[in-house]
């Protein structure tokens, strides 16, 4: 075979490979990733629309299932939400109920239980704080409700009406009249028991609070921590 029959035999092969050795391999695949990269996009456009061209439609609810609140009708009035003023709801006895409210202040019927010795705190008639463990004892049943700000509570007897109150000695007491002396911070402990510390005594470093021992009988406050059990108090409903 000639040369000249050899070179047009290879010639394709070599204009190939001339132009494969001009251009580099990384720019090829670059070309050949846009050139799929556009035919993607350009079967998607075809199938799925933009959002411009797509009529939006409003959906409008029949009047007659669903009524219009901004007229400026009234729920209540109109009967479309339900009252609480039913006289069911709003009357309340002293034997029924767990929660009232009373010009803007939660009451709660609690007993409060000691952790030391599993008495109830009761305030009796004579003043004196003893502990009973007789659950549901007359004189066991308090009247718990926040004063003034958030955490600091009044507790008052419910049979007795007198308010558990702290001298300036650390001695637990009930008085018929609620005074500073009347206030305690009730806290949530970590172990899930409430303390009752005073308001008016003790400082930032030594709380005075309310406390039971074993027997059953209240502790001075001077002598007492929050981690002693005998501060540690669960509110039980009556």
């Amino acid at each position: 075979m000639s040369s000249k029959a050899l070179l047009f035999t290879f010639s394709p092969l070599l204009l190939v490979f001339s132009f494969c050795r001009s251009v580099p391999i990384d720019d090829v695949r670059d070309a050949m990733d846009r050139s799929v990269s556009a035919n993607i996009a350009d079967v998607a456009v075809g199938n799925f629309p933009m959002t411009a061209d797509i009529t939006r439609t409003r959906r409008s609810l029949p009047s007659d299932d669903v009524p219009d609140f901004g007229s400026g009708e009234d729920p209540l009035l109109t009967g479309l939400a339900p009252s609480h003023d039913s006289s069911e709801d709003s009357e309340v006895t002293r034997d029924n109920r767990w929660e009232r409210n009373i010009d803007d202040d939660i009451v709660r019927m609690r007993q409060l239980y000691c952790r030391a010795g599993g008495h109830h705190l009761q305030i009796l008639p004579d003043g004196s704080i003893r502990g009973t463990r007789h659950s549901g004892d007359q004189y066991a049943a308090l009247e718990m409700a926040p004063v003034h700000f958030r955490g600091v509570m009044r507790i008052k007897g419910y049979a007795t009406g007198l308010h558990l109150c702290m001298d300036a000695r650390g001695r637990l007491y009930g008085s018929s009249v609620f005074t500073e002396e009347c206030k305690f911070r009730e806290t949530l402990e970590e172990n899930l028991y409430n303390t009752y510390y005073s308001v008016l005594y003790g400082t930032r470093r030594k709380r005075w609070y309310v406390a039971l021992n074993k027997q059953g009988r209240p502790r001075n406050a001077l002598r007492t921590k929050r981690k002693h059990l005998s501060t540690h108090f669960l509110p039980r409903r009556v």
